[in-house]
């Protein structure tokens, strides 16, 4: 039996538009005249994230961003084949951009609610989180609610995960964790005991045996538990 699924919230639940995927094509063109193919960018993309994950809780101030993406774009840029690196941070800043949910978000969220299953969001990100969520009006919705820079903690350290457990008196093994980094996501929420599934819409972690290619196949995962019992 389930009784809790939290969500990870970037790249699980809502994605920026332009994506970073548009935005480095576009910079790709204009500055290189150089065409990189989307399923490209997105495969570099998750493969810099996997090895130079951005911290919320370390990263507090604009010298140490703009530090830390001069590093990350350059693992990026080299990946790709790109030049320019050290304009990119300035450029990719400059464009306006704005959160939305994926397509079948807001439809799987009220579907579990509606199953009587408590739902969360549990992400490494700053304290704009809380208004970011109010304006799409997904806030109202979670039962849970844990943000990295805001409690100190941040994934992929398994003490992240044991403090959401702690705090809101879970039983992992009745709760589903959802996220779309295998180092950040999977893997040290399924060492603290979670149900742990990764969403993987790009077919990235081919190897990997619990993930689903979007939201609403949790919902498939939440009544498999139930019927099982």
């Amino acid at each position: 039996m389930i009784e809790t699924v939290l969500f990870d919230y970037v790249n699980t639940i809502a994605h920026l538009e332009p994506t970073r995927e548009k935005i480095l094509q576009q910079f790709a063109r204009e500055r290189s005249k150089k065409d990189i193919k989307a399923a490209d960018a997105t495969r570099a993309f998750k493969e810099v994230d996997e090895i130079t994950p951005y911290s919320s809780v370390r990263i507090n101030n604009e010298i140490k961003k703009h530090s830390f993406y001069q590093a990350y774009n350059k693992n990026l840029f080299d990946k790709l084949g790109l030049v320019c690196y050290n304009d990119y941070y300035r450029y990719y800043k400059n464009i306006k951009k704005e959160w939305i949910l994926y397509e079948e978000a807001l439809e799987t969220i009220c579907a579990l609610k509606s199953k009587g299953i408590k739902v969360g969001i549990v992400s490494n990100f700053d304290k704009h989180l809380d208004m970011i969520t109010k304006k799409l009006k997904i806030h109202d919705l979670m039962d849970i609610f844990v943000v990295s820079a805001q409690v100190g903690l941040e994934k992929p350290d398994i003490n992240f995960y044991n403090y959401v457990k702690d705090t809101y008196s879970l039983d992992t093994t009745t709760t589903v964790y959802v996220g779309d980094s295998y180092n950040l996501d999977y893997n040290p929420s399924k060492q603290a005991g979670y149900n742990s599934y990764l969403i993987d819409r790009d077919n990235f972690y081919p190897s990997t045996l619990k993930k689903i290619a979007n939201l609403s196949e949790i919902i498939k995962v939440v009544e498999n538990a139930s019927q099982s019992l």
